[in-house]
């Protein structure tokens, strides 16, 4: 099984000692990212990422800069504060090795022990000209992405709408949601959903489930709902 979580824009870059760092899968498609990343004016990176100020400066910095840091202690996001990323076992280190893959828009896939260079670029941002042979990054990635998935059978999707888009229709993506239930509605929380992706994720990690149907058994204030789901969308409601 194959488990895709989406990157966080929050990173602090630091390596881990722990495990044995990865390759990067696709390394030079990436470097062609950081490099047109690098080229960009101050201002050119301001208007293609919306950023500004002291989030700007510090943007630019990472890219002039090109520091780097283990993948699984650098993204410091909602999601991820939920993992026990220094407490987990060897077995454990393993399993994510084996099974997580965070998708990205620098990277395309990245594995959590990949060194990956400080970043902030999302999905939807427009870094291609109109005459370039890409007219976004999902196109840019689709190759990539669609070979490496196409022989796995069971992918939890535990990533953003955002990223998981990159996966294209594949028929083997299990989708897992998070609700809450207002005036008789569902409705998504974007910050329950983060902090649900990334307590789920740590549940796979810590009892090593092999199937997507296992993570069913996942409960916290929120709790697997039968009538709401179906063979390729588990929903969770909060109680």
């Amino acid at each position: 099984m194959k488990i895709i979580f989406a990157p966080s824009k929050s990173k602090e870059m630091t390596a881990y000692d722990n495990q044995t760092a990865t390759k990067i899968l696709f390394p030079q498609k990436s470097k062609e990212i950081l490099k047109r990343m690098k080229l960009l004016s101050k201002k050119e990176l301001a208007t293609i990422l919306s950023i500004k100020n002291n989030i700007l400066d510090q943007t630019y910095s990472q890219y002039q800069d090109s520091v780097y840091g283990t993948a699984l202690t650098s993204f410091i996001g909602t999601s991820f504060k939920e993992l026990s990323v220094e407490g987990y076992s060897k077995e454990e280190r393993e399993y994510l090795r084996d099974n997580l893959r965070i998708l990205s828009a620098v990277y395309g896939i990245i594995q959590p022990f990949d060194s990956i260079a400080a970043h902030r670029l999302d999905m939807n941002d427009k870094i291609f000209y109109k005459d370039d042979e890409y007219k976004n990054l999902y196109e840019y990635w689709q190759n990539e992405v669609s070979n490496y998935f196409s022989s796995e059978k069971n992918i939890l999707n535990l990533a953003s709408s955002e990223y998981a888009k990159m996966l294209g229709d594949n028929p083997n993506i299990i989708n897992v949601d998070f609700y809450i239930l207002k005036n008789k509605k569902l409705k998504s929380i974007s910050v329950y959903a983060k902090q649900e992706r990334g307590k789920m994720l740590d549940f796979c990690i810590k009892n090593k489930l092999t199937q997507p149907e296992h993570v069913k058994k996942y409960t916290s204030d929120f709790i697997f709902s039968e009538q709401e789901s179906d063979s390729h969308n588990y929903v969770f409601i909060k109680k």
